[in-house]
């Protein structure tokens, strides 16, 4: 037969006196010994595991299972993450994941509110260039080198040309045209008016200078002659042959001068009407001024007045 220990009036009396009901007397299997992360450390004590295996594995942060494991729920990123932690750590250990959940929610009632209400941070992303942003890269820095060393390099004078030039120039002029086969420098030779003559029709040829507005000077080549037409800062207009018939539109510019190895072979226009040519033939006319009054005064002094006429 079993001994039925009874309550005294003393100790029923003491009870009565705390105003606690016999029946929320708490006994030892209604307190729980640990808490639920002290019941997990335990459990992963046994079992003998390390916490940066099982955040490895779990893929959960070290410090988040530590804070668990230590009841510092102020450390875990909110009370969804803290809970989804719980139940994957106590599946891991093999425990009762709903219950070990069910307690937790009991522990963190009252500090639900001040958990913070935020994932967990983000691990910081790491810069990985491709082949293709390296060679991008690459080649922007050799064109800005390349750049910078065509910046700083001098730039190269433009050689004027000279009155040898014209007539090293004039001098091949000629030989080519005596080189020249048969028929061709015969067919030259006809389109070219005599030298001396007037009223011989000039071919027409090539224009030059056809966007030059308000023109008042033509040149117009009699013959095969070099003609450069330059300012007098040596800005240079034209420097070229031109051939029996080609003409260039003198641009209306103050300071123009033309230069030439064979003055008879360029016939000179002001104003639409011929002004004679540029002076004696074969030899050199050099820096002849373009000006209208200064070919006035040009055509006055006798130069080439026999060709003043220019046939059209």
């Amino acid at each position: 037969m079993s001994k039925v220990t009874r309550l005294t009036g003393g100790q029923r009396g003491e009870h009565q006196r705390q105003g606690l009901p016999l029946h929320e007397i708490p006994s030892e299997t209604d307190t729980p010994l640990e808490t639920v992360g002290q019941h997990l450390r335990a459990a992963r004590l046994r079992r003998g595991d390390e916490l940066g295996r099982i955040s490895q594995i779990l893929r959960i942060r070290k410090d988040y299972l530590e804070a668990i494991e230590t009841d510092r729920t102020d450390k875990l990123p909110g009370r969804t993450y803290a809970i989804g932690f719980v139940r994957s750590y106590a599946g891991y250990l093999g425990l009762d994941g709903p219950g070990l959940v069910a307690r937790f929610k009991g522990e963190i009632a009252g500090q639900a509110e001040s958990l913070p209400q935020v994932g967990p941070a983000p691990a910081p992303e790491r810069r990985r260039w491709g082949m293709v942003s390296t060679v991008l890269v690459l080649l922007f820095g050799g064109l800005l080198v390349y750049g910078v060393d065509q910046m700083e390099r001098p730039a190269r004078p433009i050689p004027q040309p000279t009155t040898e030039t014209f007539a090293s120039t004039a001098k091949l002029d000629r030989t080519i045209a005596e080189r020249a086969p048969p028929r061709i420098a015969a067919a030259a030779h006809a389109a070219l008016p005599a030298p001396q003559g007037a009223g011989q029709p000039i071919p027409a040829g090539e224009v030059f200078g056809a966007k030059n507005s308000d023109v008042r000077v033509v040149l117009r080549a009699r013959a095969p002659a070099h003609v450069l037409v330059q300012d007098s800062g040596g800005k240079v207009y034209i420097n070229r042959l031109l051939h029996p018939g080609d003409v260039y539109r003198v641009p209306n510019l103050v300071g123009l001068s033309l230069t030439t190895p064979d003055g008879g072979a360029v016939a000179l226009e002001l104003d639409g009407q011929g002004a004679g040519v540029a002076g004696q033939p074969g030899q050199t006319t050099e820096a002849l001024s373009l000006d209208p009054q200064a070919i006035v005064d040009h055509r006055g002094g006798g130069i080439g007045t026999e060709h003043n006429k220019v046939t059209q």
